[in-house]
Parts: structure tokens; sequence; C-alpha cells
């Protein structure tokens, strides 16, 4: 532990005044330090801990204080000084130490860097020096000015010889360092000290800089979710791995940005590290709709990669990314650098190619991104919808894909059971009520996926029923409704999912569920061994119809799955036991001795073939049926 228990009170306490802010501090952003009484140890916040996730025992290392300062000295540079910190930790909950612990180092015994939205309009403003110089400090030392360097060793050797010369000047050290094109660094001797220093700064500067114009926001004319579709085929073009998530931000700041002269301006370059990190080298400002492809082409060629941030004037903002965390991320950091835009306006300055080439092939970074990713699941950034999710093999299904790492639309007419099924599966879930007899409902439901996540690629068909009666007693209701669902909800889902794919232009993978039944007929289920059947050649008719545009249709024939099926339910049992002349507790087991593994058939089966048919190790694979039956049937 720190030898100063103090010092670790008052690092949480700054980090948890500041962390939660995004005025102040954005994805975590920004870095806090504290010193003990005796100058020996500094806490400082861990690389890749967010500011308001630190505790007592969370997100914190404490280093050797004497011994960072000869890191500072002698490294010879940036690779060894990060090697060299490691060494430096004596203990704390953290991982890795802060680059910025060399900087940190020379600050009084509490230090602040955060990246203020207010304070980044000076730090980014091409007269920022000047202004600054100008502002009044009443009875707060004079603040320092530091030009861009590139950050680790060489901006806190920079730092160091600029506090030399100030000391010099001044005959003590600075409180407030304004660092060009990065953020603001404040220290003191106690955290309300640095907090309320950090208060007035930020009033002087906003007093001069004054409020930003906003415009009237008008409705776009062109539908943002067909807009989102189409970023989503653009960015996503030659992609060979994950797919990408679009979601159109609306964030005010960002809504201003596709309707304000000052918006333009975010797509000519990035103004600080971080915005590096997170949305790229710039954002894509496309002026004209009918532009959009040209725009995101000559941005890929340019960075070789896709852009995060798409603004269509008039339209909106369209933030795009891997899955939902990463969206909410590059929303916030491309809000605020949006706020820094509009205070700063015509006299913004970005950082160069060189700047901007070394953040994005940094360690450091490659670090704190490694942090934030998620595992590499083959299905990540894939977008699904499957019908009858709320129970049995639908909920089986779309539970495996978005273990697989797809963001999944959990799809069904039971509102109440779908609450109950995506309400802890984290931000990737999302229930969306559904009839698949309903062509304005099953539209409605694509439609809120595509302004969820900005388009699709896979989707499952699985909502049934499967109604048992001999043909002499079949009442004529029962076979419609089955027909209607089974058949019928298929064609609308199918079509629906067709017109999306085909607009999206990216391929994709239809998945119809069939069942053994459908291959080989059963008694006393005429409506469930026609509409199976049906199932099937409605795909294999889709593969035929869809192949040119690179769309795989295929089915999935399960053999009897009774785990949280709502088809296997009592009364279902009790007509199959009379029909096999059999006790209903026999059921169960004698279906099971039907197939030639004689094991039972569990959801998990039926969804894992259903992620391999979604994935690329099937890319070649359409118009067949996958029989997951253990053997009772077999194809020929």
């Amino acid at each position: 532990m720190a030898k100063n228990a103090d010092a670790i009170n008052d690092l949480v306490q700054l980090s948890l005044a500041v962390g939660s802010d995004a005025s102040l501090v954005q994805v975590g952003g920004g870095n806090t330090s504290v010193k003990d009484a005796y100058s020996t140890r500094m806490v400082i916040k861990a690389s890749g801990s967010p500011l308001a996730d630190v505790g007592k025992k969370a997100g914190w290392v404490e280093v050797d204080l004497p011994e960072v300062l000869e890191v500072l000295t002698t490294a010879r540079d940036d690779s060894e000084a990060r090697r060299r910190l490691g060494q430096t930790v004596r203990g704390g909950p953290g991982e890795r130490v802060s680059t910025e612990c060399m900087l940190h180092a020379m600050l009084e015994r509490v230090g602040l860097h955060t990246h203020p939205v207010v304070g980044n309009a000076l730090t980014c403003h091409e007269d920022g020096e000047r202004i600054l110089a100008k502002l009044p400090r009443g009875n707060d030392r004079p603040p320092l000015w530091v030009s861009y360097c590139d950050p680790g060793l060489p901006m806190a050797r920079k730092v160091r010889r600029q506090i030399a010369l100030y000391k010099k000047t001044h005959g003590k050290p600075p409180r407030a360092i304004f660092m060009a094109n990065h953020g603001v660094f404040l220290s003191g001797v106690t955290v309300h000290g640095v907090l309320v220093l950090q208060q007035r700064w930020l009033k002087r500067i906003a007093k001069h800089l004054g409020k930003p114009k906003t415009v009237q926001v008008h409705p776009p004319k062109t539908d943002p979710a067909e807009m989102a579709l189409t970023v989503r085929q653009n960015c996503c073009k030659g992609e060979q791995t994950n797919g990408l998530l679009v979601r159109r931000s609306m964030h005010p700041d960002m809504v201003q940005a596709s309707r304000a002269r000052w918006g333009r301006r975010l797509g000519e370059g990035a103004m600080n590290p971080d915005q590096v990190v997170y949305c790229g080298p710039a954002a894509v400002y496309v002026d004209d709709p009918r532009k959009i492809e040209q725009r995101i082409s000559r941005f890929r060629k340019r960075w070789v990669a896709a852009p995060k941030v798409v603004i269509v004037e008039g339209v909106g903002s369209f933030i795009v990314g891997g899955d939902p965390g990463e969206l909410d991320r590059i929303e916030a950091m491309i809000a605020a650098n949006a706020g820094v835009a509009a205070l700063a306006g015509r006299h913004l300055r970005f950082m160069t190619r060189r700047a901007v080439d070394f953040i994005r092939n940094w360690e450091a970074e490659h670090y704190r991104q490694k942090l934030l990713a998620g595992g590499g699941n083959e299905l990540a950034g894939r977008i699904a919808l499957v019908t009858g999710a709320a129970s049995g093999l639908g909920k089986g299904i779309a539970t495996g894909l978005l273990k697989a790492g797809c963001c999944v639309a959990f799809a069904d007419v039971d509102a109440t059971g779908l609450a109950k099924v995506v309400g802890d599966l984290g931000e990737r879930a999302a229930a969306v009520t559904m009839n698949v007899t309903d062509e304005t409902s099953v539209a409605a439901g694509f439609s809120q996926v595509l302004d969820a996540w900005g388009g699709l690629d896979i989707v499952v068909n699985a909502a049934g029923v499967a109604p048992s009666h001999p043909l002499t007693d079949f009442p004529l209701d029962v076979w419609r409704r089955a027909v209607e669902i089974n058949l019928t909800g298929y064609f609308l889902v199918g079509r629906e999912a067709a017109r999306v794919l085909v607009r999206q232009n990216l391929g994709g993978s239809i998945i119809n569920l069939s069942s053994k039944t459908g291959l080989e007929a059963s008694k006393n289920n005429s409506v469930y061994n026609a509409t199976k059947a049906a199932e099937v050649h409605l795909a294999r008719g889709w593969a035929m119809e869809l192949g040119t545009h690179g769309i795989r249709v295929n089915a999935i024939a399960p053999g009897n799955v009774f785990e949280g099926s709502k088809i296997w339910n009592a009364q279902y049992i009790r007509q199959r036991a009379k029909a096999k002349g059999i006790r209903p507790e026999e059921v169960i087991p004698h279906y099971m001795s039907l197939t030639a593994l004689g094991e039972e058939i569990k959801p998990t089966d039926i969804a894992e073939a259903a992620v391999f048919l979604a994935g690329r190790r099937a890319r070649r694979i359409t118009g067949q049926v996958l029989v997951v039956d253990g053997g009772q049937v077999m194809v020929r």
C-alpha cells in the first residue's frame, strides 16, 4: 500500500469529481495524481482505467517518485521509458503505469489532466497562446503554454524544459499548463484548490470565447434509417472479418454539426490525440447525400480504414463502430470535439498528418484500445434478427448468435416474454415486438433494427406452432392459423429481409427453421408436415433468387428439442403419447431412442448450427438443409 493513505483518498476524490463529467473528460480519459507527504511516492491513475472507476481498491498504481524522475532524465527513447516506468511501480491495484507518469512527477502535490470542451476550444485555437496571455488571472500564477509535442517521453522532456524556464522567470512552477491540441494540466496542494482553479480558468476562457450560435433543426428530407444503411454499406465494403454498426447520433452537438457551418470543419482533421484514437483521423463530411459513396471511398484510400464518423449535411451524424460500446465511446469523443469546433469555429487548428500517424502507431494507445476491444468472436459486428425469440428454439438461436458476437434483435409477438428474456442480456440485445403474420408489424420491426444498428446481416425465421390432430378431426381455424404463422410469417419476414439485404448490398444470410418433419412426415401432423416442408422449398427458391446478391439462404431441420419448448408442452406430449400408444412420461425417452446417437438434442445444438450457417465458414453453402436430429432422418 502507499505510504500515505491520504494520497489514495485524495486521488479517489479528485478522480470521481471529474470522471463522470463529459464536459471535462471523455471515454474515461484524463489523468490524476497525488504525491505523499514526503514526495517519495506518487499514486496515479493506472493506464486504461477510466477516472470514474478509480476507487481505493481499483484503478491506480503507486510509483517511486525519484525513480520516475530518473527515467525522465536518463531514458534513451520512449520505448525504454515505458519499460523502465513499469519497474518504478511499488503497489496498487492497477495493471500498468501511465506513460504520463513522468509529466505528473513534475507537478505539485495534486495533479489533474483533463480535456475540457471549453479548455480545448482554446488549446485547439490558432490564436490560443495569444488569447491565454491576455486572459485576466486575478491572483493565479501565470499559465504556461506548451506547443504540440508527441506524447510520452518527448512531451515530458519538453514540459520539463519549459517549466525550468518558467521558474527562472516567476520563481515558482506553473499551476496551469495548456498543451496545444492536447488538454489542460492543473496542479496544487489540495484537491479542492485544484478543482477551484479549474473552474476559474474555464470560466475565463468561456467568457472570452462566448457561446456558439445554434441553428434551427428541421426534419431531414432523406430517411435517416436509409442513410444509415448507405453509410454501413460503404464503410463495410471489402471488409473480410468483422462487420460494423451504424447509429445516428442524437447528441445535440452532433445534430448541430450536420446543420451548422462549423460542422464541416470536423471533416478537415483531428484536434487531439484522443480524437485520433477513438474517432479516427477525421470525420467524413458529406454536403450532398449523392456523394456519400465517393467521400467514404476517398477517406478509405487516404487512411486505409473505414471512417468512424460520417456527417451528412441536413440529415444527421452517423457513428460507425464494431459494437454498441464502441459506438458510445466514439459518440462521446466526437460530440466533445464538436463542442470544441463550435466554439473555435474558423480559428480551429488541427494536428499535422505526421502527428496523427504517430498516435495511430503509438504502442501506448494500442494498449488502451486492446483493453477496450471485445473478444475475437466470429460474428462480431454482425446484426441479426430472430423471430419467435421469446422462447424455445428461437430464444436458443438468438442467444447463440449473441454469444458469437452478434447484435441480436429478439423478435416475438409476446412482448412480456421478450422483456424477460432480453432484460439482462446487455446492449447487444434488443427486444422487437413483431407479429410475423402482419406485414406492417414486420416492416416496423425491421425499421427498428435499422434505427438501432444501421443494417442487417442475418435473419432467422423461427416463429412457429405445431398443432397435432388426426386428419379427420383437424379444425379449419387451427389449420389456417398455423399456415399464417409457419408459412405466411416466413414469407413476410423473408421478403422484408431480402429487401433490406439487397439494398444494403453486403450479402447476408437467411435461415429458415424447418424440422425433420419437413423431410419425413409424421402422423396426425398435417399442417406441421406441410408448412415445414414448404419452408425448406422457400429457402431453396430464395437461394436461387438472391444468390446473385451474395445472400445465402439455408434451412435447419432440428430433431425433437424438448428443453424450453412451447411446442412440447404437457398437452402436446399427451397427444403424442396417445398417438404412439405409450404413457406421457415415456414420450421423450421414446423419441430419443429413435435417433442413431440416442442423445437428447438441446437448443444450443441448433444455435451452433445457425452460427455456422451465418458465418464465413459456410460462405459457399446455400440452398441446403442442415439436419440436426441425432441421426433420425437420413437425407438422401
